[in-house]
């Protein structure tokens, strides 16, 4: 019996049988003669930190979108579309807007990517082509009416293009204003600073 405890005090945690590890001197650690579960851990963790990283800077890459220029030549060339268009290129395309107007505002999302805000759908409908999913960010509205645009910004992303006659813009232009004069200073949006 007393053998086999010697033979168990000698033994470091691997696959070989008791006998075939050689007993450690005191000034060696347990894991100097093979790698132990905390060595495993340590380069295991390092190798995850690695890959993670790796995949926030792609990910980051990926969804940077289109640069500022390549926006600008997309709304110069009418190519409007709703991946990554912003405020800013707006802005410097086609000028300060005849309306603004700032909101927390929830989107129908659309199959086709655009997105109707809920102003824009008559009460207790659901508008065509939803695909039963919502957006509610704090929003910005631009209304170009010698244009004949009414655009929609979500978190400065354009979310909401529609076509409609100046009139109906001028009309929309002025509900805002009316809207505007009986907010309380809860519900007035914080200012956005412009981008530099």
């Amino acid at each position: 019996m007393r053998r086999t405890l010697e033979k168990a005090a000698n033994c470091v945690l691997g696959r070989s049988s008791p006998c075939d590890v050689p007993k450690r001197s005191p000034s060696q650690s347990p894991c100097s003669l093979r790698p132990c579960g905390a060595d495993f851990l340590n380069v295991l963790a390092g190798d995850l930190y690695l890959f993670v990283v790796a995949a926030m800077f792609l990910s980051v890459m990926a969804c940077s979108g289109p640069t500022l220029q390549e926006q600008k030549t997309q709304i110069l060339n009418n190519k409007i579309h709703f991946d990554g268009l912003t405020v800013q290129a707006f802005l410097e395309t086609w000028g300060k807007p005849a309306y603004t107007h700032r909101e927390r505002m929830q989107f129908y999302t659309l199959d086709d990517g655009n997105s109707i805000p809920r102003f824009r759908v008559p009460m207790g409908e659901a508008p065509q082509g939803w695909s039963t999913k919502i957006i509610s960010e704090d929003s910005t509205f631009f209304g170009y009416p010698d244009r004949g645009e009414l655009l929609g910004f979500a978190d400065g992303l354009l979310v909401y293009r529609e076509q409609v006659s100046a009139a109906e813009i001028h009309s929309i232009g002025k509900t805002w204003a009316r809207e505007d004069l009986f907010k309380t200073r809860l519900e007035t949006p914080v200012p956005v600073a412009p981008a530099k």
